[in-house]
Order: C-alpha cells, then sequence, then structure tokens
C-alpha cells in the first residue's frame, strides 16, 4: 500500500479534487487554495489526528476532505471569537464584523469603571495646585511655562506637582494590585 505523501505526489486528480471540495466549502479561490494546501501539508506531517492510515476506514480523498472540513471549522471558530464573520459567497473578504461581543462590551465598561474609579482614587489624594495642573495640562504642551503661568506658580512648583500626582498614580495601582492578589 501506497504511504499519504506518494499518493499525493503521483496523483493530480487527488490534489485537484481536494481543491475542488476546498472551493466547495469556501466559494473562494485563495481560501479554498490555502485551506488545501494546509491540509496537504498536515497530511504530509502525519502528526497527531491529521495522520492517515492507510490500512484504515477511510481513503485518503476522504481524509484530506476531513482534515479541510477541521481547518475550515477552526478558522471560523477564531473568527467568531473575535466577533469577525467569515465572508459569504457574494461578500468581500475584507468585510468583516468586528463588534465587540456583548461580552466584551460589558468587560470594556466594568474596565472602564475601574480606570475611573481609580483615577477617582488618585485624585482624591492631591492637593489643589497638582488637580488645577491636571485640569489645565495640555498633552502636546512640553514647555510647562505657559501652564505654570496659568497655574500661577513656578515652573518647578509645577514639576513637583507632576511628581505628586505619579506618586499617588502609583501608589493607588499598587493598592489595587494588591487587591486584586488577595481575591
Amino acid at each position: 500500500m501506497d504511504d499519504a505523501r506518494t499518493l499525493i505526489g503521483r496523483d493530480a486528480k487527488l490534489r485537484r479534487g481536494v481543491l475542488g471540495y476546498a472551493y466547495k466549502v469556501t466559494r473562494s479561490p485563495d481560501r479554498a487554495q490555502s485551506l488545501a494546501q494546509e491540509a496537504f501539508v498536515r497530511v504530509l506531517e502525519g502528526k497527531g489526528w491529521f495522520a492517515w492510515d492507510p490500512a484504515g476506514d477511510k481513503p485518503l480523498f476522504g481524509h484530506l476532505c476531513s482534515v479541510v472540513d477541521s481547518l475550515l471549522a477552526n478558522e471560523r471558530a477564531r473568527l467568531s471569537s473575535r466577533r469577525e464573520i467569515a465572508p459569504k459567497d457574494d461578500e468581500e473578504p475584507d468585510k468583516v464584523d468586528s463588534s465587540p461581543n456583548v461580552e466584551a462590551q460589558a468587560e470594556a465598561l466594568d474596565t472602564h469603571d475601574e480606570h475611573m474609579e481609580l483615577a477617582r482614587q488618585v485624585m482624591e489624594r492631591l492637593d489643589d495646585q497638582a488637580r488645577r495642573m491636571l485640569e489645565l495640562v495640555e498633552a502636546d504642551d512640553d514647555d510647562p511655562r505657559p501652564l505654570a503661568e496659568r497655574l500661577g506658580c513656578t515652573p518647578e512648583e509645577l514639576r513637583r506637582a507632576r511628581e505628586r500626582v505619579a506618586y499617588h498614580r502609583n501608589a493607588v495601582l499598587e493598592e489595587h494590585a494588591r487587591k486584586g492578589r488577595r481575591s
């Protein structure tokens, strides 16, 4: 009996048949080519479930088609876990729904609420000057003098206010991390 490597290498009809099957289930020439090639590689590597048994009850063609089905199912599962939808027959492959699922939206809201609570805790610890500095700070303003003038302080006092903000931010984050390890 021939092994998978010999049969795949020798039988062009088998190779075309697997490619045709992959096209039938994907309706995309590119995806079909990719899936068929991946199926051939997996069967030729012969690791685990992908190994073909010539003495088994399934012919090589059927086994390769099963591998294509498995690869496609895994691909679709990965896409659905990211809430993307594999393109249908008449759609362009680049158009996918990447909106987060309900669980991801809820987790994002929880994370946002948690970050807002941590920011509130930092703000509670700050003095008035540091709070006003944060309210007025402009992200793209590297020169501290205009901000210091608006706050009615020196650039050195502004620098120290920023250090206090960083200190209290780090303290709140550290406390939060310790609470997370305990629960």
